[in-house]
């Protein structure tokens, strides 16, 4: 078992290894307080802020928290290295420790004869990144927990995920063996594993690219609805994750040509995730993702990366089509993240686990005496409204609360008055609270990640729009202030803030997805100061992140391990160069900076075939090349009523559309000479080119809906659903 990763490796020639030596990779080292060598001697993670970490500093194990310098000058005895990737909301993480790492006999062993290191992959990414990539290149698949087996300078020579303690027991001794028998046997296998880690990482530009018109997609689109679930949703595959990255970009794709197929495909995902259980209908918010391909079992743990982007996306779902279960899921999902996410200070916090005291998912379900107890002389009418047959527990003798309904819609069907509606739920929540307040709620992971904070920035941002919230808009400014304030310091930027401290240096994602959530931050309020942000990200990135070998921007700022990453791939956020480059674009176009735009051509160029023949995992790239290929309109507003006329415009949904709004004088391109404090003009332009201004928003509306159903053909692009092979 292993908690499952989403994620897709492709094998670019290089053949995975001998089973018994199955994958892992890594370079490491770890870092105490000290260097004395007889620290190692001892379990050194209780000085640690990580909560894994924390989590793990009563083994019997000597475990040692990450430092890329400290093991390689102390490992005088050469002793292999295990590296062992998790996290604290990891269920199977959990499991092998109570399992494996807290028997003696295990502990012993590990003590003994190797260098044991612990790492939170929330915290080191960029560790976690290669040993993934490891992992994959070796068996096809990633999860969690990672355990790697290395040899003394850090290169790996197995990895695997969750193991019983006898099977890691197995391993380590058979393993120790052909190290202490064979070693160069084992260093030559190192030797191939890394050079496959760093193949993986060799991009090389297509000597020819293909034009970026407006047929270009099509094939890969056409090719991607074979795997699409047009039952259930999602796509086809046991486990399902929600991924917005991939339901925005088809929302995008299905808007730009017309696909009424594709329109029918997302209006059922987002029903089927909205009356599922991957849905908490107990306090709001998304579990991480569905054990079974029907949306019903959840996997508990909550993640902020998730609920932030599933937060945009029904939001932007409600702007297309406005469905009362799309407005209480984004009501309802911020609620949840302000009362058990939300740090005093602005930020949000990482996680939430899956388990409490009473195992996976305790906190959240309920048996059969409890729902007659919440229910009491109203049962049938409770599982009606939160979908429970008593005939189908979710797992033994439990049953899961789903949304089933908005309701007003239930109340309607039912013929239920608002009054007592109002009273009959306040009478069920008051006693489902009274069965949860015994229960010990699930561990929440305190560290605030930079990246996932910028997330939850664009989620909160895109909802204040489509619902007019300025509150949410607000709490947006707040943690982009905060993240600035705290973890922003010379020019650097920090990935987690832990114990009122920032730490670890940030990678390519926080850099990028900040920029971006200023850049939204700027479209959103007008505010000048977010747009200097968004530029000053960006220019750090390209002195600090570039390379020469090609347009992309490489994950570590410096000194990587084993080999240079570069993240490409959308999948459960979208990948920190597909952000980098949509944000590049727009800048460009608003300061008319052809640097920019001349980088994001290069980019688009070189990761061309990729989307072409896998665009499921490079979503958010095709995103791009829909402003590339499609017309684009400008909106331009201008005026002392900028921000009132602008939160009406953006209530609606645009595909590809470049937003600028100032309440002032400005001499930026598209603003200059066009202020008066008289009125506040709406410019609608197409390509650069501004037609007469509007006074009003009900006219520049129109006018841009006449332009984009000009620039539309009909639906050429449509597929039949008999056309699609879904066996």
């Amino acid at each position: 078992m292993k908690e499952y990763s989403n994620t897709k490796f492709e094998n670019k020639g290089w053949r995975p290894f001998h089973k018994l030596y199955a994958c892992c990779f890594f370079i490491l080292t770890i870092s105490c307080t000290t260097t004395k060598k007889s620290l190692l001697k001892q379990n050194n993670l209780a000085s640690e802020t990580s909560s894994y970490l924390l989590q793990h500093a009563e083994n019997p194990v000597n475990w040692q928290p990450w430092d890329e310098i400290l093991y390689r000058d102390e490992n005088d005895n050469n002793k292999l290295v295990i590296v062992s990737i998790g996290y604290s909301s990891c269920h199977w993480c959990h499991v092998m420790e109570k399992e494996t790492f807290e028997d003696k006999s295990i502990a012993d062993l590990m003590n003994e004869k190797f260098l044991s290191i612990k790492v939170d992959r929330e915290e080191n990414p960029d560790v976690d990144k290669v040993y993934m990539t490891a992992l994959q290149l070796l068996t096809g698949s990633g999860g969690w927990p990672l355990n790697a087996i290395c040899l003394p300078n850090g290169k790996p020579i197995y990895a695997g995920t969750y193991h019983t303690k006898k099977q890691w027991m197995q391993i380590l001794e058979n393993i120790q063996k052909r190290y202490e028998s064979d070693p160069d046997q084992l260093s030559e296998l190192a030797e191939k594993i890394a050079e496959g880690i760093q193949s993986v990482n060799i991009i090389v530009p297509p000597e020819e690219t293909k034009p970026f018109n407006n047929s270009f997609l099509d094939d890969p689109v056409k090719d991607w609805k074979q795997n699409l679930d047009f039952n259930y949703g999602g796509e086809i595959q046991e486990k399902k994750f929600i991924n917005p990255v991939k339901l925005d970009f088809l929302r995008v794709f299905k808007t730009t040509t017309k696909d009424s197929l594709l329109e029918k495909y997302l209006n059922l995902t987002l029903d089927k995730i909205s009356s599922g259980g991957i849905y908490d209908a107990l306090e709001g918010g998304f579990f991480r993702y569905s054990v079974d391909p029907y949306w019903n079992l959840p996997h508990f743990e909550k993640m902020l990366y998730d609920n932030a982007q599933n937060i945009g996306t029904f939001s932007d779902a409600y702007k297309e089509n406005p469905k009362p279960i799309y407005k209480d899921i984004v009501y309802e999902t911020i609620s949840f993240l302000k009362k058990r996410m939300a740090a005093n200070n602005g930020g949000f916090f990482a996680a939430i686990d899956a388990d409490n005291t009473s195992g996976e998912g305790g906190y959240y379900t309920f048996n059969k005496n409890e729902i007659e107890i919440i229910a009491e002389n109203n049962l049938q009418l409770f599982l009606d409204y939160y979908g429970i047959d008593f005939e189908k527990p979710i797992m033994e003798d439990l049953f899961i609360l789903k949304k089933i309904y908005p309701e007003s819609q239930f109340t309607a069907n039912k013929k239920i008055t608002e009054k007592r509606w109002k009273k009959l739920k306040e009478f069920w929540e008051y006693n489902i609270k009274q069965i949860t307040i015994d229960r010990d709620f699930p561990l929440v992971d305190n560290k605030i990640i930079t990246s996932w904070n910028a997330l939850a920035i664009l989620g909160l941002n895109k909802a204040s729009q489509a619902f007019g919230e300025e509150k949410w808009l607000l709490q947006a400014e707040k943690t982009f202030s905060f993240l600035v304030d705290n973890l922003f310091k010379s020019d650097i930027l920090y990935h987690t803030y832990q114990n009122n401290m920032p730490k670890v240096v940030g990678f390519l994602e926080d850099y990028v997805f900040l920029s971006a959530a200023a850049l939204e931050l700027y479209k959103s309020t007008g505010e000048k100061y977010y747009l200097d942000w968004s530029v000053k990200i960006c220019d750090i990135i390209i002195d600090k992140f570039q390379v020469k070998e090609n347009p992309f921007f490489t994950y570590k700022m410096k000194d990587p391990l084993i080999s240079k990453v570069f993240d490409l791939n959308d999948l459960t956020i979208p990948s920190s160069n597909a952000v980098m480059a949509h944000t590049l674009f727009d800048i460009g176009q608003l300061l008319d900076r052809e640097d920019y735009l001349n980088r994001v051509q290069s980019m688009l160029e070189t990761i061309q075939p990729d989307v072409e023949n896998g665009i499921s995992y490079y979503s958010h790239w095709a995103s791009l090349y829909v402003k590339y290929a499609f017309t684009r309109h400008e909106i331009i507003v201008i005026g002392p009523k900028a921000r009132e006329f602008s939160r009406e415009i953006q209530k609606e949904y645009f595909t590809n559309i470049l937003f600028q709004q100032s309440s002032v004088a400005s001499e930026l391109p598209f603003l200059k000479d066009r202020y008066s404090e008289n009125e506040t003009l709406i410019y609608v332009c197409k390509n650069n080119v501004c037609f007469a201004p509007e006074d009003s928003v009900e006219a520049a509306l129109s006018k841009l809906k006449s332009f984009e159903t000009q620039d539309k053909t009909p639906n050429s692009r449509n597929i039949s659903i008999y056309d699609i092979n879904l066996n």
